[in-house]
């Protein structure tokens, strides 16, 4: 009887480091696919504001003067002017809508009317 009370603890305690290496492996696992899932959205994203760079600075090449600076504090300073005007045109969706509509960009139409565009 003590042996097999003896077996079943063994048994027990077994099952149950098992359990806690599968359970360790699938947490593991799924912080690699969280990690894998951010890491592809970081990368879209810093895609994204390549792609709308590129055509800023093609429309308004004097942009491509701005100097970005060694530190944030002087690319703060040295893009002050241009957040400005883009923190203006925000605050006006009448302007972005009509010029919007001039273009006939339907998604940015779409994007001021609901508000989105604002900040």
């Amino acid at each position: 009887m003590v042996h097999s009370l003896s077996y079943c603890i063994t048994h027990i305690v077994n099952s149950q480091s098992e359990a806690d290496i599968k359970i360790k492996k699938h947490e593991q696992k799924a912080e690699f696919d969280t990690s894998e899932e951010q890491e592809a959205m970081k990368k879209a994203e810093l895609n994204r504001f390549c792609a709308i760079g590129e055509l800023v600075v093609k429309h308004f090449p004097g942009l491509n003067s701005l100097d970005p600076g060694k530190t944030k504090a002087e690319k703060t300073r040295n893009f002050q002017p241009l957040g400005a005007f883009l923190k203006v045109l925000a605050s006006k969706p009448e302007l972005v809508r009509e010029i919007a509509e001039m273009v006939q960009f339907k998604e940015l139409l779409e994007k001021t009317e609901s508000g989105i565009i604002n900040m």
